[in-house]
C-alpha cells in the first residue's frame, strides 16, 4: 500500500496551507488513485482564513507528531517552498534516512 506524507511550509503561509495541501493531494491521487494521503497532524485546523483554532503546543511538539506520522509512510511529497521551510527540510532529511521515497511538486524548488 502506498502511503504518502505531504510536506508543505506552514509558518508564514497559514492562509494557503489548506488549499496547497488539497492541491497536492489531488495531484497525487490523479497519478496514484489508491494512495493513502496524510500530512501535518493539524492540517484540519486551517482554512482560507488561516489557523482556525488556537495552537495547543509549540512548533517542536507538532514536528514530533508529524514525524511519527511520516514514519508510517512509503513516500513523502515535497511542496512548493520546502527549501525555505525548516520543518519541511527536517521531514525530508528524516524520510531519506528512513528510506522513504521522495517525490516533488512541479514547483517544489520555487519559493512561496
Amino acid at each position: 500500500m502506498m502511503k504518502v506524507y505531504i510536506s508543505l511550509p506552514i509558518g508564514g503561509h497559514e492562509k494557503t496551507v489548506r488549499s496547497r495541501y488539497e492541491e497536492a493531494k489531488k495531484m497525487i491521487l490523479s497519478e496514484y488513485p489508491d494512495a493513502v494521503i496524510t500530512g501535518p497532524i493539524n492540517i484540519e485546523d486551517f482554512d482560507e482564513t488561516g489557523l482556525t483554532v488556537p495552537r495547543k503546543h509549540d512548533w517542536a511538539w507538532y514536528m514530533g507528531e508529524d514525524m511519527k506520522e511520516l514514519f508510517g509512510c512509503t513516500h513523502i511529497f515535497m511542496c512548493q517552498g520546502y527549501l525555505n521551510s525548516r520543518g519541511c527540510r527536517a521531514e525530508l532529511a528524516v524520510a531519506k534516512e528512513d528510506g522513504i521515497i521522495d517525490k516533488y511538486h512541479p514547483k517544489a524548488m520555487l519559493s512561496l
